[in-house]
């Protein structure tokens, strides 16, 4: 098994670090631009942009080299993220000030329902609960925070979205721990650098999706798990195993995606299975029962909120009649419309589904237009199917913002001045959104790809177990989650959830291809 893992760990690698050179190289040839996007890309801005980005990266790199500053950055490393994101969130909750409206689309109905703005709606958002029930959860959450922060005079619209800036910058903080106690400093400052450019400033935070609200867990129970294996005291082990079970459930009620970063650790506790000593068993089956606690802990929640979450909780009977079976979502990943190339969202598919009472009714349907989708299609469509989702999905780096929905249902709030400067950064209409900032996120985007490819020099830099765990999962949960939305229905901003992963892994590739470079110049310095 110790054979099969090793090997396995470096195949994933390697299939990792090649498909995100395949999608570094479909972003620099703008193949974008066959699909549908809000933005229309300039590979000539682009890469203008990615030579100013590394231009100053390699700026701020050269000055931590300052001895000086370096000695700070390197006996102060948790005091310096934390003064940094400090001065993030100020920046970015004046951001949302001067930028929020009130918006449309699913965000909207669930705002709506936890500040109370339609009341006459009522009915209508307990059936949409049930259709939907990973929102169950994210409509609780809104209610008690839009509660306390309605006794500051803050309405729900600016309420959710403080939430949603709050939750993506948590994410941020464990991504950066993860790197720290697994990768480094190096990797560290890395992570901390490039979430800032994808996620901290990301138009997206300002709506309030249950991509933003799930960010801080997949990167916190990532954490968790590697605080649990690392820990030295076993009350540690059992308050990080207990919490990786819990982040892991409430996660998934947010979000039900974030399953794959849990699958892709089964896979490597399966690997990791040895011949088992007295102690390791119980250590083990420890480990299980309160990881097992926390996820009990976590539905425990989830069952609470209902009450807080619905007007009416519906009978068995009519959730039966009502829930939405995770055959609409294969059915609906299976649709192509010729125009535009979008493979998300199909009104039509929707409108079907909620049509048929009964849930094996529905299954039923939806198994129905299956056969005939994939009959239609054929072999060779059907792949060819599945890559233009995977190209769309992989190659946005805007992760499609602005393209779903009424992103934004109220007019900007100020025609002139410093509000309709910043107002800038949200609206995708703006000559500003569509020839700078957008090209500017996929120049990132592009920088994120390149820093996953150079994974490959890290199959020989792995220095202990635990480097070789993390990577693995890593990069297995973002295989998996690309396979699950060839599958299933695609959209670009489900990449958005994972960014942790994506910034912890592009930094430890850009800290790998560093460490090569210095140790050859070492090994040169001391040969001449």
């Amino acid at each position: 098994m110790q054979k099969l893992q090793s090997f396995l760990a470096s195949g994933v690698q390697v299939v990792f670090s090649l498909l995100w050179a395949v999608v570094a190289l479909l972003i620099v040839t703008n193949i974008a631009k066959n699909y549908v996007n809000v933005v229309d890309f300039s590979i000539v801005r682009i890469l203008v942009f990615f030579l100013l980005l590394s231009a100053i990266s390699l700026s701020i790199y050269f000055l931590a080299q300052l001895p000086k500053l370096k000695s700070i950055l390197q006996k102060h490393p948790i005091c310096m993220m934390s003064m940094c994101m400090l001065a993030v969130l100020g920046a970015q909750l004046f951001l949302v000030y001067m930028t929020y409206t009130p918006v449309g689309w699913d965000v909207g109905s669930i705002i709506s329902i936890a500040g109370n703005l339609h009341p006459e709606n009522t009915e209508y958002y307990d059936e949409y609960l049930t259709w939907y029930p990973n929102n169950i959860l994210i409509t609780a959450v809104f209610k008690i925070f839009c509660r306390i922060m309605q006794t500051i005079g803050m309405n729900p619209w600016l309420a959710s979205v403080c939430l949603s800036v709050l939750a993506v910058d948590a994410g941020i903080v464990f991504s950066c721990l993860t790197a720290k106690k697994v990768f480094g400093l190096k990797t560290f400052y890395l992570t901390l650098w490039l979430s800032l450019l994808t996620a901290a400033f990301h138009p997206t935070i300002t709506i309030p999706y249950s991509d933003t609200l799930a960010f801080p867990f997949t990167a916190a129970f990532l954490f968790s798990v590697v605080a649990a294996a690392s820990a030295k005291r076993p009350a540690w082990r059992c308050v990080f195993c207990t919490a990786a079970g819990l982040l892991f459930m409430l996660g998934y009620y947010i979000k039900p995606t974030v399953a794959i970063a849990g699958i892709a650790l089964a896979v490597w506790l399966f690997l990791c299975i040895r011949k088992p000593s007295k102690k390791g068993v119980l250590r083990t089956c420890g480990c299980a029962a309160l990881a097992i606690v926390g996820l009990a802990v976590g539905w425990g929640v989830n069952q609470l909120a209902k009450p807080l979450a619905y007007t009416q909780i519906p009978t068995a009977e009519r959730q039966e009649a009502l829930e939405v079976p995770m055959t609409h979502f294969f059915m609906m990943g299976l649709n192509e419309r010729q125009e535009p190339k979008y493979y998300g969202f199909f009104r039509e598919d929707v409108l079907n589904t909620l049509e048929i009472e009964g849930i094996d009714e529905k299954t039923a349907f939806h198994k129905e237009v299956i056969r005939e989708r994939m009959s239609q299609f054929g072999i060779g469509g059907l792949l060819q199917h599945w890559g233009n989702k995977l190209v769309w999905v992989t190659t946005d780096g805007t992760f499609y913002y602005g393209g779903e929905g009424i992103h934004h249902a109220g007019t900007p709030m100020a025609e002139e001045g410093l509000r309709n400067i910043l107002q800038q950064w949200n609206y995708t209409e703006t000559a500003v959104y569509q020839n700078y900032l957008g090209n500017a996120m996929q120049a990132v985007w592009l920088g994120i790809a390149v820093g996953m490819f150079l994974q490959i020099l890290a199959v020989r830099n792995r220095k202990t177990r635990l480097q070789t765990a993390v990577l693995f999962i890593a990069q297995l949960t973002l295989i998996g989650l690309l396979l699950f939305l060839m599958l299933f229905e695609a959209r670009s901003r489900y990449l958005f959830l994972y960014l942790p992963y994506c910034c912890t892994l592009a930094a430890n590739g850009y800290a790998s291809f560093i460490s090569r470079i210095a140790n050859r110049k070492h090994t040169l310095h001391q040969k001449g």
